[in-house]
């Protein structure tokens, strides 16, 4: 108002004035506007926010809507997490905020605060602005996701001879390779003394892989469509919440002292591996017959302890007066009971592995295509829950070795494991990382080539890096060091071990040998990690087995014709004692109807799943 008083005042006066006057007058007009005017404005609007009732109505309405947007992430969040994919409330809430918004932008306070040149209100305006976008975008995010969802297929679960199909088809496309790779080998050894073209039998070989890997990618593409990957995510975590959850309460009862329990010694006289995979026996034991697992001695090695790296199994101890009892026929009525090492007990549980249990295998056949392995990564999940301290170190040495995803993990044993074991040179295990590596890139993927190297020989890595200059390799040489024979039951050498074992099942992929307990360990853990990680590895020698497990059986459903006497006569229906496969498409057995032994072709056969009554049921 100040200044139309002055300018209306000033017009009149200049028509009074002469020219000298008007001269004078427009240059105190003119200082008026530019030096006095800013200055009163200033003076006369300088006040906190909190004074202005407009600003502070739509400062508490922010408020107000940033308070609902977290509920509504709150809800976006729960319906993404159950899988139902129907946001319909929390659209509707989120259309009612972004019409406030949008509202506030087309009246005249928010012009008010875009154009007023004080900078408190200009930047709090700015900020109403940039929040009303924000959630227009979440909206966009919401609308688009529900149109896919809209345009797609049910998300109901498929039948179970589509799963039995699907993982049927998976496993005759990865034995159709070692097929043609196998018999490629024969050729090469029947041509060896002829004159072949150089490369060209590779060549042959290079031209079929590819074909096998985009048949691979698209094969695992179709599976994932139509949302099927989240629902089975889903069933995955809910089995085993629902599991983790039935093992904790077994392991820590109301009362101690009233609770039947399994001892088991942790202390037998073999190697890391071994000695978790002891303890892995014995927890699937005291689930199996509803006992707390207790164990009576917790060092690993010479000079350390497992408590230390991994939380307590259970609340409860042994009690000097309480009778232990050994292991045998009339255990049921005892209350403590001493667990033998796997190779000595008896009579042997029916749930021995490979078994899984009957209230489980439905659901948990809908999302893994090998159960036990899932089964037995869930039993781990419980037993390796990592202290703050092994945590801390696993985060510090990820970063100082700079691992990163995606990466190969390869594993190679050679010291005490030569006796134990054939010896694999490093190109056989690089194979298989170059295979996973074509196949991604056929994706169009262009991370690095990395490779994790767990081993005890400290040449490898050297050799690697020569070899192979075009991949990433990381290695932990400290560990390599300590994982000497004379050092194997060091404190270092342990620590050494348990790092190679979950940075190995952190990998995407895992080359190594099943001969090896380690391996098998790895492997183990990579599946209570993944919805179903069974086909994340490449054994170069044993297929996976559980040490004092039950007869590896498997049911013939193509039948076979005798063609050699080393082959073996299949019908549809007949089960196989399987003792081995070759990888080249062959694997060995033997017949239990007709009690022949012989190869066969694997993909001609497929195992059988034993299902057995565990007495844990804690739900």
């Amino acid at each position: 108002m100040l200044w139309r008083i002055f300018t209306r005042f000033g017009s009149r006066i200049m028509r009074l004035l002469t020219t000298r006057s008007c001269f004078l007058f427009a240059t105190i007009f003119f200082l008026y506007h530019v030096l006095l005017l800013p200055y009163l404005l200033k003076l006369f609007y300088d006040q906190p926010i909190e004074s202005n009732p407009q600003f502070m109505k739509l400062f508490k309405k922010t408020k107000q809507l940033k308070v609902e947007n977290v509920l509504l992430q709150k809800e976006m969040q729960k319906n993404y997490k159950d899988e139902k994919f129907r946001l319909f409330d929390a659209e509707t809430k989120a259309r009612e905020l972004a019409l406030f918004i949008e509202n506030l932008k087309l009246n005249n306070n928010v012009s008010f605060f875009e154009n007023n040149s004080q900078t408190n209100w200009k930047r709090n305006g700015n900020d109403l602005l940039l929040y009303a976008d924000s959630i227009k975008n979440k909206i966009e995010t919401i609308k688009a996701h529900e149109a896919k969802i809209a345009n797609s297929v049910s998300l109901a679960p498929r039948s179970a001879n589509f799963e039995v199909l699907s993982r049927r088809i998976s496993n005759q496309i990865e034995e159709m390779w070692f097929l043609w790779r196998g018999n490629l080998k024969k050729i090469q050894d029947v041509l060896k003394n002829h004159k072949i073209p150089s490369g060209f039998l590779n060549k042959i070989s290079d031209e079929f892989r590819e074909i096998n890997q985009i048949t691979e990618r698209d094969y695992e593409e179709l599976m994932a469509i139509d949302g099927i990957k989240e629902y089975k995510k889903n069933l995955a975590n809910n089995l085993s919440n629902k599991i983790q959850n039935r093992i904790f309460k077994l392991q820590h009862p109301s009362s101690c002292y009233n609770a039947k329990k399994l001892v088991l010694n942790l202390n037998k006289p073999c190697g890391y591996g071994c000695q978790m995979h002891h303890l892995i026996y014995g927890m699937i034991v005291a689930y199996a017959t509803k006992r707390i697992l207790v164990i009576s001695d917790t060092n690993i090695g010479s000079d350390t302890n497992l408590n230390l790296y991994y939380q307590k199994l259970t609340n409860c101890s042994l009690s000097s007066k309480q009778i232990i009892a050994h292991w045998g026929e009339n255990i049921k009525n005892k209350k403590v009971v001493s667990l033998p090492p796997v190779e000595f007990i008896r009579p042997r549980p029916k749930q021995m592995p490979m078994a899984v249990p009957n209230d489980i295998i439905d659901t948990l056949k809908a999302f893994h295509s090998r159960p036990f392995i899932w089964w037995v990564g869930q039993i781990c999940k419980f037993l390796f829950r990592q202290q703050p301290f092994l945590s801390d170190k696993l985060f510090k040495k990820k970063k100082e070795l700079k691992f990163k995803n995606p990466i190969v993990g390869i594993h190679v044993r050679r010291t005490d494991k030569k006796l134990e074991a054939a010896y694999h040179n490093l190109e056989e295990y690089m194979y298989w990382v170059d295979n996973y590596y074509k196949k991604r890139e056929l994706s169009g993927s262009l991370s690095p080539r990395r490779v994790f190297i767990a081993s005890d020989d400290t040449l490898i890595i050297k050799e690697a890096r020569e070899k192979y200059p075009k991949y990433i390799f990381i290695h932990d040489e400290m560990a390599s060091e300590y994982a000497d024979v004379n050092q194997r039951f060091s404190k270092s050498s342990i620590e050494g071990i348990i790092s190679d074992v979950e940075l190995l099942s952190e990998c995407d992929f895992l080359v190594c040998t099943f001969s090896s307990q380690v391996c098998r360990l790895a492997y183990e853990f990579m599946n209570h990690k993944h919805t179903d990680a069974s086909k994340n590895v490449r054994s170069l020698d044993d297929i996976y087995y559980f040490g004092g497990q039950k007869e590896h059986a498997m049911k013939v459903i193509w039948p076979n014709i005798k063609t050699s006497n080393d082959e073996l006569k299949l019908d549809i229906g007949d089960t196989i004692k399987i003792a081995g496969n070759h990888w080249d498409g062959k694997s060995i057995g033997k017949n239990l109807l007709t009690q022949e032994v012989g190869s066969f072709f694997s993909y001609k056969a497929e195992d059988i799943i034993n299902v057995e009554n565990f007495l844990t049921n804690l739900d």
